[in-house]
């Protein structure tokens, strides 16, 4: 009993691990799986539908990743948010540095050829200042995409500052050059007629060339004012201007006084001519004046070779008809890079010139350009001819005047138009200046040629001579003043007048006698009216016996006496 006691307890227990076998051979799958399993499915999910999210990855240069933080720093498009910066590291050549821009999808459009990157953050500059938001929320990257279409692409250059005008705001851009750079920086205004109607958008220097070169954006609809004989010049802020009704001042807009600017305009005079294209380059002017006088696009080149000196005579002079300006001075003198076997020693002076047929618009009535090759011709073959002139005496300044001067001879060319690009040999007179000094130089060699000595010689015996006989009439004058001094010279007049009335009673005791005595009559008559006309001569001498010889002197008016009663 004691052996079935102890073996009932062992054998019931041996019982339930065999029906617990059996229980779970048949629950394997427990529902603690549950937790994995779904732990894994949101794991796939969450990564297929991050992939599905992500765009393309750009590759962005920049200078310096200042306030860029992976992971945080957003890429923005008109403030919203289209991407992230996932990555920053350096270049290979350490001289940049290399952002990787994880975008979202449907981002690809957005990203052309010509789409642009910036980093945003606070700047001061001429326009104002931008980006202080970015002080509190961070600096992010700025994309401007191109909605005009393009080739896709994923690596790109960031600017190093905002873009002055957005790509897509609609007008035309082009160029202007200019050889000084002068006071126009990138973001000042272009002004037609005051008004403001475009930007500076890039300056560049050309080092082939030794100009800068201004990208410029005239917005629509202005962009219809640019035509091809537009000019540019830059705008002053304050212009002074001294005329015969006073002084002019004229101011300029508050933004030009602050930044200066490029305004433009057709020249007074000319016609608009057609409108320009996209790749169009512009000359900028200094002033408005200048670019009035030398802002012709069309022209004839003439040069001129010239035997007098040519200083004072500068490029942008002016070339004059009769008083009327019909051209511009373009090179002096004018380089024209002669070949080393070349036998030119520089005789003559070239000067480059340009007929502007445009600058008679109104006065004549057509400035074909074909048609007035011919004319010039025509006018160089009858005579016409260029000379240099004095334009101010003060500044010694020159200018070139066409004209026909038959009594001038024309200077022969040593040199003919093939060793100028075969422009056109223009005829040249001397000056009137170096005529002038021609004649100065014939005169004071006829001065040199003279026998000075000889000619002062016979001088000094011609006064020697003028002397004595000074000295001869001074004694003649003395004898004549100790004769009629003398009593007998005194009495003369009175005895001719006794002399007269004798022959008087003659005459009338022979009057009626004959012819003869009337004839004699007549001789004493005119006789008696000589010696009435020659009694004040004799008065005169006897009270200045030198009147023959010199002035007789005035009397003075007798003064009157106080009447006496």
């Amino acid at each position: 009993m004691i052996g079935a006691a102890s073996g009932g307890p062992l054998r019931r227990q041996r019982v339930t691990d065999a029906s617990s076998a059996k229980v779970s051979k048949r629950t394997w799958f427990s529902p603690i799986w549950l937790i994995p399993i779904l732990a894994v499915a949101i794991g796939l999910w969450m990564t297929f539908s991050s992939d599905e999210g992500l765009g393309p990855t750009v590759q962005l240069t920049v200078t310096d990743a200042e306030g860029i933080e992976p992971g945080k720093t957003l890429v923005k498009v008109r403030n919203v948010t289209v991407g992230r910066v996932s990555d920053v590291r350096l270049a290979d050549d350490l001289a940049h540095a290399i952002m990787t821009l994880e975008m979202q999808a449907n981002t690809e459009r957005m990203l052309t050829t010509d789409s642009q990157f910036w980093v945003v953050k606070p700047r001061i500059g001429r326009q104002g200042v931008s980006g202080l938001n970015t002080l509190i929320s961070g600096a992010y990257i700025q994309l401007q995409p191109d909605l005009d279409g393009g080739e896709a692409q994923t690596e790109f250059t960031a600017l190093e500052s905002p873009p002055v005008t957005s790509q897509q705001t609609p007008g035309l851009r082009f160029t202007l050059v200019s050889e000084n750079a002068g006071t126009v920086g990138v973001g000042d205004p272009v002004l037609y007629r005051g008004f403001t109607v475009g930007r500076i958008e890039k300056s560049t220097f050309s080092v082939e060339r030794r100009e800068i070169e201004y990208q410029v954006f005239v917005e629509s609809p202005y962009d219809r004012l640019l035509t091809e004989n537009t000019r540019f010049w830059l705008e002053s802020a304050v212009s002074l201007k001294l005329g015969s009704n006073g002084v002019d001042v004229n101011l300029g807009n508050l933004e030009s006084l602050l930044s200066g600017g490029v305004t433009f305009d057709v020249p007074e005079g000319q016609v608009a001519g057609e409108v320009i294209d996209p790749q169009h380059q512009f000359e900028l002017f200094d002033n408005r004046e200048q670019a009035r006088q030398q802002g012709y696009a069309r022209g004839i080149d003439y040069v001129l070779l010239l035997n007098e000196s040519v200083r004072g005579l500068e490029v942008g002079a002016p070339v004059e008809y009769k008083g009327i300006r019909v051209g511009t001075v373009t090179a002096v003198p004018y380089r024209w890079q002669p070949e080393k076997n070349s036998k030119s020693l520089l005789l003559q002076v070239p000067v480059k010139i340009r007929f502007e047929p445009d600058r008679l618009h109104g006065l004549v009535a057509d400035a074909d350009m074909a048609l007035w090759r011919e004319r010039m011709q025509r006018l160089i073959d009858r005579g016409m001819s260029a000379s240099v002139q004095s334009a101010n005496l003060l500044t010694s300044s020159l200018f070139i005047e066409l004209g026909f001067y038959p009594e001038a001879s024309r200077t022969e060319p040593q040199l003919d138009a093939s060793h100028f690009n075969d422009i056109t040999l223009f005829p040249t007179v001397a000056s009137d200046v170096a005529r002038l000094e021609d004649k100065l130089t014939g005169l004071l060699d006829k001065l040199n040629a003279i026998p000075m000595a000889e000619t002062f010689a016979s001088l000094q015996q011609t006064l020697e001579q003028s002397d004595r006989s000074l000295a001869s009439v001074e004694t003649l004058a003395e004898q004549l003043k100790r004769w009629l001094a003398q009593p007998e010279a005194q009495q003369m007049p009175s005895e001719l007048n006794q002399t007269l009335e004798s022959l008087q009673q003659v005459l009338q005791q022979l009057s009626g006698a004959d012819g003869q005595s009337q004839n004699l009559q007549q001789l004493l008559h005119r006789m008696n009216e000589l010696l009435e006309r020659a009694t004040p001569f004799f008065d005169t001498l006897e009270r200045q016996p030198n009147a023959l010889i010199f002035d007789a002197a005035e009397e003075a008016d007798p003064a009157p006496k106080a009447h006496e009663e």
